[in-house]
């Protein structure tokens, strides 16, 4: 847990520590713009998620892994230009390692990707039609790794509900 001290407008501490809650930080791989700036919107309103950076490709989300420290959570599209979401995952593990969970977060349903994704490591198979309540409940569960899925559980995470898409 985080502690900080609260100031007063004077400058001077109140009495007392209040605990404040760890941040998950995420990354959103998506070759739509839209969709990254509409996700990223709706995250960043999230009390304890901040979605702090934005890829276009999987080799811009690898490059930015060689340099900079990984986050908790990466979102990633299947169908990007480039490669794709299923050849990322097993790249994205050997520079992130086991402490960053990835969420596929697609368009289409699709059981074979889905086992594909989460044999090659993903975490969880998230539809963008999903409620952003869903969206942020899987981000929560998975920013925990002893929340990951094993491969023969897969079939089982796939979250589809009739709502408008998210993006």
């Amino acid at each position: 847990m985080l502690y900080s001290m609260q100031m007063e407008t004077s400058g001077s501490p109140k009495f007392g520590c209040r605990v404040t809650s760890p941040v998950i930080t995420v990354w959103h791989t998506d070759d739509d713009p839209s969709c990254r700036n509409l996700v990223a919107q709706l995250l960043n309103r999230v009390e304890g998620i901040r979605c702090a950076r934005g890829f276009e490709s999987a080799e811009l989300l690898l490059n930015a892994l060689e340099v900079v420290a990984p986050p908790a959570v990466i979102l990633l599209d299947l169908n990007m230009k480039g490669m794709n979401g299923i050849d990322a995952i097993a790249p994205i593990k050997a520079i992130a390692g086991d402490n960053t969970a990835i969420i596929i977060f697609t368009t289409f349903s699709d059981l074979y990707a889905e086992r594909l994704a989460v044999a090659r490591g993903a975490s969880a198979f998230l539809l963008k039609r999903a409620k952003v309540d869903d969206l942020v409940q899987t981000i929560r569960h998975y920013a925990d790794q002893s929340h990951t899925l094993k491969p023969r559980a897969a079939g089982i995470q796939i979250k589809e509900l009739s709502v408008p898409a998210l993006c």
